[in-house]
């Protein structure tokens, strides 16, 4: 069941905002993806799969969170948290609760999770129906 740990649907502006703050953070210590991959202990990566984790081509895999929270110099639960936030958002809405922001750009997603899915464009109608059963959930009126 790949579709529960690894969404196929969530939005590339997620994975980039993920990715974005791994290349900046890595930059801001001044250190070059090589070094990076060097201080993840990571010998079988190189610096291109980084570089398509910093450019939100693929999330960075969940088993990498904490060699790369140390190797950034991060708090790991603060990293897991943010990483979860941009490549799981339903999960991360489920372990830490409402997040308006998160909510209205998750609104829009489609709930699939197959790679065969369709590939339609959610509608406005989509968008509402998803804010109804976010309310719905939280035991909200209509």
């Amino acid at each position: 069941m790949p579709g529960f740990t690894r969404p196929v649907n969530v939005p590339q502006e997620f994975k980039e905002y993920a990715g974005a703050y791994i290349r900046q953070r890595r930059l801001a210590l001044g250190m070059t993806q090589a070094e990076l991959v060097a201080a993840i202990g990571r010998a079988d990566m190189w610096s291109t799969a980084l570089s398509s984790f910093e450019t939100g081509d693929h999330n960075l895999p969940p088993h990498m969170w904490m060699a790369t929270a140390d190797a950034l110099r991060i708090e790991r639960a603060a990293f897991g948290k943010l990483m979860l936030r941009w490549t799981n958002p339903w999960a991360y809405l489920t372990i830490y609760g409402p997040d308006p922001e998160l909510e209205a750009a998750v609104a829009c997603v489609p709930d699939q999770y197959s790679a065969g899915s369709s590939s339609r464009r959610p509608t406005e109608a989509d968008a509402a129906a998803a804010r109804r059963e976010i309310k719905s959930a939280r035991g909200e009126a209509h």
